[in-house]
C-alpha cells in the first residue's frame, strides 16, 4: 500500500503528530471579549502582547503568558513521529504540517517538528481549517495539486472533510485508540 502514497503527505499537529498538552491552561480565554475572538488568535499573526494590547488587557499578561510557559513547557510528540517521518523522507515524500494554531504556539511546534518539510499555520495564512484557503496555501508551499495530497488528522471536520471538499485524499487517526501512523499509512 506504501507504494500508492502520492507525492506530499500533509498531518495536523494537535492530536496527531503532538500530544495535547498535558498542561492545559487555556491562556487566550482570558482574552476573549466577545464570541469571535477565538478566530482572531488562530487566524492572526499577532503575539499574544498585540492581543492583550489591542483589548487593553495588558495587565493580565503577566498570568496569561506563565500559564502559556506552563502549558508549552508540557507538550510532546507520539512515539512514532520521528521513525514515521524518516521512513517518508526515505521514501522521497514531501511532508507538511498544517494546523489551527495561535501564533504563540508556531516556534515550540516548529522545533518539535524540524524536519516537516513546509508548515502552514493558520496564524500564518490568515485561514483556518476547514476553510480552502488554508488548503490552497498547503498546494501553493508544497508545489503540488490537491491530488497529491494525503492529509492525515485528527478531526473529521477539518482534516478528513475539509480536505476532501478540496481534492485531497484524507485520513483519520485515532490516538486514543492506540492508532499509529505508519498503520495509518500502510508503512
Amino acid at each position: 500500500m506504501s507504494k500508492n502514497l502520492p507525492s506530499c503527505i500533509v498531518f495536523d499537529a494537535f492530536g496527531t503528530l503532538i500530544k495535547k498538552p498535558e498542561i492545559k491552561t487555556d491562556p487566550y480565554s482570558r482574552l476573549i471579549t466577545d464570541k469571535n475572538d477565538r478566530n482572531i488568535f488562530i487566524t492572526s499573526d499577532m503575539s499574544i502582547d498585540q492581543i492583550a494590547t489591542e483589548k487593553n488587557l495588558q495587565h493580565l499578561l503577566p498570568i496569561i503568558k506563565y500559564e502559556l510557559a506552563e502549558e508549552k513547557k508540557s507538550i510532546r510528540l507520539y512515539a512514532d513521529v520521528k521513525e514515521c517521518l524518516k521512513k517518508l523522507h526515505g521514501m522521497g515524500k514531501r511532508i507538511g504540517l498544517c494546523s489551527n494554531l495561535a501564533y504563540e504556539y508556531g516556534e515550540t511546534v516548529k522545533s518539535l517538528l524540524p524536519e516537516i518539510d513546509e508548515y502552514i499555520l493558520s496564524f500564518k495564512v490568515g485561514s483556518k481549517k476547514p476553510d480552502p484557503e488554508i488548503f490552497e496555501a498547503v498546494c501553493q508551499q508544497l508545489q503540488c495539486k490537491p491530488e497529491n495530497v494525503l492529509f492525515i488528522g485528527d478531526s473529521k471536520r477539518a482534516d478528513l472533510n475539509g480536505p476532501r471538499e478540496f481534492g485531497m485524499n484524507a485520513r483519520l487517526i485515532n490516538r486514543e485508540n492506540k492508532e499509529s501512523l505508519e498503520n495509518i499509512l500502510n508503512i
